[in-house]
């Protein structure tokens, strides 16, 4: 990630002469302003080096919110899918879904109106919406913090996706839930739900990146269990799990059920920061480098349920961070009563005082989980032992004394002008 950021600095009253629209991936991800929109912050896979650094970035991301990067598959209308892929998506082309320069012929032939996402003019719509509004709101921060310059750089690219029939994945950078909502949430309702189709499909996912930077080691091993108990616990009548009804998704072969960890597993994954299971499941900590990857949930356009999902991630992390309180103290089981049940989870969820608190998903909750009367999701008494370990690990560790951590020291929120 490059560190300099003279090449993304724009005079106050100049207009950047970057290309309003993006394709194939965003590739390097710039940091702009690390409290709303950039990359997540740390290296080696989110581990810091001091605990300065953590400190700071733990602060930062308690008062702002984590940085979420989202990628977002959308298909185009039914009339210009192809249903006649000759090779099955086997080249490079058609998982691309550029069936006309397939490498064994062209798929387009009996296909009607088919239309390359890159030649479908809403994809170009939503991204120059999104660039548009972040670059005002760059400006917008710079005058009120009187600088002659702001930040800007693309903020979301669009490439295509073998899971898809002919659509378009939106890859977004990391943002704030509240960036998020600021810049991004209404843009497919402001273009219109009716260029793309998402829900109703049965190929389009939604998939959020959280940085791995935002948890320290124990807290990392004690999100892994209440996502293990949100993805096992289930609705006392319909039988589905809370991340199942969270992501409206059901698990199936691009989201699968995550199954249960034995405590070796999860003390390989808080030591080198990945986790091999497969990389198709609902939480997908399996490589990506610095992030963690939630695969759990459904396409959507509607900015209430695209908000709902930002703020359930983010939550999640808030949720283990306060749960540090027990763990120094050394009270390992009343931190597993809050790991281990689902309904306590949700407390937190709907309680308007809880930092980070979204009316979006307190509502979407309250209304589609019912309480499991109190259960809780029986783990091994090594999983409670391993969170022993983890905290004396981590508590004894020898850190490096000299802060050398890149995490720039401007605090402010951008959103919030």
């Amino acid at each position: 990630m490059p560190r300099d950021t003279q090449s993304i600095r724009h005079a106050l009253h100049s207009t950047p002469a970057e290309a309003p629209v993006s394709y194939g991936g965003l590739g390097t991800i710039w940091n702009i302003y690390p409290n709303s929109i950039g990359a997540p912050a740390g290296r080696n896979r989110g581990r810091f080096s001091t605990m300065e650094s953590l400190k700071k970035i733990q602060k930062r991301y308690w008062a702002k919110g984590i940085p979420m990067g989202m990628e977002l598959e959308l298909e185009l209308p039914e009339r210009y899918r192809n249903d006649s892929c000759i090779c099955e998506y086997s080249c490079d082309e058609c998982y691309e879904n550029d069936h006309g320069n397939c490498s064994h012929g062209d798929c387009t032939r009996d296909s009607g109106e088919y239309l390359y996402y890159r030649d479908y003019q809403p994809v170009a719509d939503v991204m120059k919406l999104i660039n548009k509004r972040v670059q005002i709101g760059m400006k917008n921060f710079a005058m009120k913090q009187n600088n002659d310059y702001f930040h800007y750089t693309n903020v979301i690219s669009a490439k295509g996706d073998g899971s898809l029939a002919n659509g378009v994945e939106f890859n977004l950078q990391p943002m704030t839930r509240t960036a998020f909502t600021k810049y991004a949430a209404s843009t497919w309702q402001d273009i219109g739900y009716e260029h793309f189709d998402g829900f109703n499909t049965t190929t389009a996912g939604l998939h959020i990146h959280l940085p791995k930077a935002a948890f320290n080691d124990v807290e990392l091993y004690m999100w892994m269990i209440l996502m293990e108990t949100l993805g096992h616990t289930n609705h006392p009548t319909n039988g589905k799990s809370f991340l199942s009804i969270i992501g409206q998704r059901t698990p199936g072969r691009w989201a699968g059920l995550n199954s249960r960890h034995r405590v070796e597993e999860l003390l390989d994954a808080v030591q080198n920061r990945r986790n091999y299971q497969g990389r198709g499941n609902q939480v997908n900590f399996n490589g990506h480098g610095n992030t963690i990857e939630l695969r759990l949930f459904k396409a959507q356009q509607k900015p209430h349920r695209l908000i709902k999902n930002f703020a359930f991630v983010d939550m999640t992390w808030r949720y283990v961070h306060l749960l540090m309180d027990f763990v120094e103290d050394e009270k390992y089981s009343q931190a597993m009563q809050f790991l281990q049940n689902a309904d306590m989870f949700m407390g937190y969820i709907m309680n308007p005082n809880a930092k980070g608190y979204n009316e979006d998903l307190a509502r979407f909750v309250r209304k589609r989980w019912k309480r499991a009367n109190g259960s809780t999701l029986a783990f091994s008494s090594h999983v409670f032992d391993g969170l022993i370990e983890v905290n004396e690990r981590f508590q004894s560790r020898d850190w490096e004394v000299t802060d050398t951590e890149d995490n720039n020291s401007n605090t402010e929120e951008v959103s919030n002008e």
